[in-house]
């Protein structure tokens, strides 16, 4: 051998391990694909995952192994909403791969009901002879399908002090899931004070508070009534009324909502009227003069009053229109028309066509028509053939008695 020479025991040496090297990591092991169905996941829900791993090389992939992370490792978070089954695990064996071989990976994982929309990621590891030498990172993309109630109709709702009204509400879901076991009321419908005063509301539930409707499918609408009553101590003004919408999804997750519905309170005037009184002219028989009481039954006070009266086919009315102004509750007050009645006329009933118009505190106008009569008797008129009334065939007897009395008078004056 020359001085300066490699052995050739050294240069054998080195190409087995040359050799050697390449064979223990030809292996090269990755992943061919990666699904999840659904897509999107959804909260409360399961999903499926497939992994394909591969062997790319020409050489065998000796106890392939593979494990999944689901924890959020760049953030720390270990609280991530997924979890797998009990009989699962996160960490599988393989086994060995040919070359170009592929094998498939199966996880079944559960989203916390919890869940928050968005994308999460999860890794997944892969390598062979119990070394993990390559991961990937998987995008899972969650989108809540949660039930949404909102309160889309509700009528014109007038309400009349003492007398109920009842208020049909349309609720319609609008997310995208059925909404069950739906309650829809209102909420605690009194008030209690830092002193401990109860202040009851204004406007309350007659019987039960809440309707319960049993489901409601996305995109379709129930109904909840609910029958309102206004105190007799509200206001004529409009009132806003809390209405809670309480539901769940088919997972068992509550929901809750509160909305609001507008309703008008009328406190109004009764306005009514009556024949108070009828009196006959003694120079005019067939002239009679009617009072009339008007007066206000109602909780609130009837405004610029007036009064049109219309009489019948046997009579004529010289005041055909009164005006009265304001009558307050229970405040009442007296007017008086003249009424002629035709020649001849008997004695018995006359009609008369009453009509009040007003305005309530709202400055709404109302019209109250009634049909009326007075009455008039024998007493109040002269015979049926139209002969004077009693009261001045005695003036005349009287005036004609004093005149023969003067008369006589004068003659013995005379004669004397």
């Amino acid at each position: 051998m020359r001085k300066g020479m490699i052995p050739i025991w050294v240069i054998v040496g080195l190409f087995v391990v040359a050799v050697a090297t390449p064979l223990a990591r030809a292996a090269d092991v990755g992943f061919d694909s990666i699904n999840y169905y659904p897509t999107p996941v959804k909260p409360g829900q399961w999903f499926d995952l497939w992994i394909h791993a591969k062997d790319n090389s020409s050489f065998l992939a000796q106890n392939v192994i593979f494990s999944l992370d689901l924890s959020d490792s760049e953030s720390n978070r270990t609280n991530y909403p997924f979890s797998i089954g009990a009989d699962d695990s996160l960490q599988k064996s393989i086994g060995n791969l040919l070359p170009n071989q592929s094998a498939l990976i199966k996880y079944r994982i559960f989203v916390d009901k919890t869940a928050l929309n968005g994308d999460y990621s999860i890794t997944a590891k892969i390598g062979d002879n119990g070394v993990y030498f390559r991961s990937e990172k998987i995008t899972i993309s969650v989108v809540a399908q949660n039930p949404r109630l909102e309160l889309i109709e509700s009528p014109m709702a007038e309400l009349v002090p003492g007398k109920p009204f009842e208020l049909a509400l349309s609720i319609k879901n609008t997310g995208n899931s059925k909404a069950v076991n739906i309650l829809v009321g209102t909420i605690e419908d009194r008030t209690v004070t830092t002193t401990g005063v109860v202040v009851e509301r204004l406007i309350s539930v007659l019987g039960p508070t809440q309707d319960y409707i049993s489901s409601v499918n996305t995109g379709e609408t129930g109904i909840a009534r609910l029958e309102l009553v206004a105190s007799g101590s509200a206001e004529s003004k409009a009132y806003t009324i809390p209405i809670q919408l309480r539901w769940e999804d088919e997972n068992g997750s509550a929901y809750s909502a509160t909305r609001y519905v507008g309703v008008n309170v009328k406190v109004l005037p009764a306005v009514d009227v009556v024949v108070d009184s009828v009196k006959q002219n003694a120079l005019n028989p067939n002239q009679f003069e009617v009072g009339f009481n008007i007066y206000n039954a109602g909780p609130a006070a009837a405004k610029n009053i007036v009064v049109e009266l219309k009489s019948g086919s046997a009579e004529a009315v010289s005041d055909s229109k009164i005006f009265i102004g304001t009558l307050e509750s229970d405040d009442s007050t007296t007017f008086k028309s003249t009424f002629t009645l035709a020649s001849g006329a008997k004695p018995g009933s006359y009609p008369v066509e009453v009509a009040v118009h007003y305005r309530d505190p709202q400055f709404n106008e109302s019209t109250a028509s009634k049909s009326l009569a007075f009455s008039v008797s024998s007493q109040d008129q002269n015979s049926q053939s139209g002969g004077f009334p009693w009261l001045v065939a005695v003036i005349v007897v009287i005036i004609v008695v004093a005149a023969a009395f003067l008369i006589a008078r004068k003659g013995k004056a005379k004669r004397k």
